[in-house]
């Protein structure tokens, strides 16, 4: 079950799981703008999940209600991501005005012979993006897959804690609106213990920390090279977020590629994936 790739503002419980920690966060909008009613973060075991999926449902679903518990949240209705890199994407096109079952039925079989495993093991989404140019008899569409063993710990853990996944789309697209990108001008930059990640518009990237003596220097190089293998413009500003962030990287950044470098300011820099999630509206 993805929730449909839009960028609609609205107020799910955001919940971000992490290797080391579940950070959860529900947003109030008061005055046309959002601020932070609850929140809580609450450290995950090892082994709670393994190569980012879920392998101890009950474990999870423990560590979920004792957040749900500290943080005060009233929402029981909730947003989470995937990897971006466990996403597989496609762009079809497709004759236009086919019925929903029609269209469905089309794109998993445009969809075939780009995805690595069975269509049974396979979770779609896919996001209509108007009229081919040259033939307004087709529409492009955007196609998205992963497999379904992404989500079915996630709902399992959800249930048993007494929450509903209503979402559950790609942390790059959390992670942009949390910022406000709406075009290729903003890229966020993720610190978290272990690892670093560059999500720009429709491109993620993703790379081990290691155990480097200058952090600044050894993410911003890192950043360097991601850039150069960017499809499209150079973003004219990145965001710092992630547990492990802070002004030190962003100053470096900046100093290092000449780019605007900021750290994520709306709620703490950890809590960026959580805060994106949190203003997804239900489908």
């Amino acid at each position: 079950m993805f929730g449909r790739f839009g960028k609609d503002a609205g107020s799910l419980l955001g919940i971000d799981i992490s290797c080391c920690a579940v950070r959860l966060l529900q947003l109030r909008q008061v005055a046309g703008a959002f601020e932070v009613r609850a929140q809580a973060v609450q450290t995950l075991a090892a082994g709670v999940l393994q190569d980012g999926r879920v392998a101890d449902p009950a474990q999870l679903a423990q560590v979920l209600g004792d957040a749900l518990a500290r943080s005060g949240a009233t929402l029981r209705e909730a947003a989470l991501a995937i990897p971006a890199t466990a996403v597989l994407s496609k762009t079809v096109q497709v004759p236009a005005g086919l019925a929903e079952d029609a269209l469905f039925a089309r794109l998993c079989h445009e969809a075939e012979p780009f995805i690595p495993f069975a269509l049974d093991e396979a979770a779609f989404d896919f996001e209509c993006r108007g009229s081919v140019a040259h033939d307004p008899c087709y529409e492009a569409v955007g196609v998205y897959a992963c497999h379904q063993g992404w989500l079915d710990g996630l709902e399992a853990a959800l249930e048993l804690a007494g929450l509903r996944a209503r979402v559950v789309e790609t942390d790059s697209l959390a992670l942009l609106r949390a910022v406000g990108a709406d075009d290729d001008a903003v890229a966020v930059v993720r610190v978290e213990p272990g690892h670093w990640a560059l999500h720009a518009q429709h491109q993620a990237w993703r790379a081990d920390a290691g155990a480097a003596a200058d952090v600044p220097q050894a993410l911003a190089a890192c950043i360097e090279r991601w850039l150069q293998a960017l499809e499209g413009p150079a973003p004219a500003r990145l965001v710092v977020t992630g547990a492990a962030a802070d002004s030190a990287q962003a100053l470096e950044v900046q100093r290092r590629l000449g780019i605007e470098t900021t750290v994520f300011d709306a709620a703490e820099p950890a809590l960026a994936l959580a805060y994106g999630l949190a203003l997804r509206r239900a489908p």
